[in-house]
């Protein structure tokens, strides 16, 4: 609504900003509350196994891109990680937009790239936590080399890229929550075992 030129936006529309699917994305974070997540888990508790959910899932702490691939593991067949959201400035700070990786899907693939950008397309089945480190820092570098892209609408969207790109030299790559599809038994153990800190279901 807007009212004497302020605009003011219900307190539910924060539940479906993305920004917002992920409780340390942000400054300041957005909990969930322990009735929510009672909630929730009641909900997962009354679903047929046979089906499958997505959700968005945040972590207590930053999982490195070794303990993504342990994940990953312990999922087996019963779940999967799409996109993950990558920590692109100090906890404290704020940088816009978000920004993260889907390491685990396919799609076609210019190996040739990779000579340039080592890691731009991981070939292969194989997922290691360096490739995975490589894989996004080449995606920055590779942005941040097409300056011009962020020119043609005024905005100097390669420094972005350049200030993400030091921030994970000095610190690594880390993420703070994914999406995930899965059974729901699989999202309740997670939970269980204290490494969902969130959970949004879609």
């Amino acid at each position: 609504s807007l009212d004497k030129n302020e605009i003011s936006l219900p307190k539910e529309l924060e539940d479906f900003c993305s920004m917002n699917a992920f409780e340390n994305a942000c400054n300041p974070p957005y909990y969930q509350d322990q009735e929510d997540k009672d909630e929730i888990y009641q909900r997962l508790s009354e679903l047929p196994d046979y089906i499958s959910i997505e959700a968005a899932i945040s972590f207590p702490d930053d999982l490195n891109m070794e303990e993504l691939l342990t994940l990953k593991e312990q999922l087996g067949d019963r779940g999967h990680i799409g996109w993950v959201g990558i920590r692109n400035c100090p906890q404290s700070d704020q940088l816009y937009p978000l920004i993260g990786i889907k390491p685990f899907s396919g799609g076609t693939i210019w190996g040739g790239i990779n000579d340039d950008y080592p890691n731009l397309i991981i070939l292969g089945e194989e997922k290691t936590a360096d490739n995975l480190e490589t894989h996004f820092k080449s995606l920055l570098q590779f942005m941040s080399d097409r300056e011009e892209f962020g020119k043609g609408v005024g905005n100097e969207q390669s420094l972005y890229y350049e200030e993400i790109l030091k921030y994970v030299e000095e610190v690594g790559v880390k993420t703070y929550g994914c999406y995930m599809t899965g059974e729901p038994q699989v999202f309740m153990e997670l939970m269980d075992q204290g490494i969902i800190s969130k959970i949004q279901m879609y």
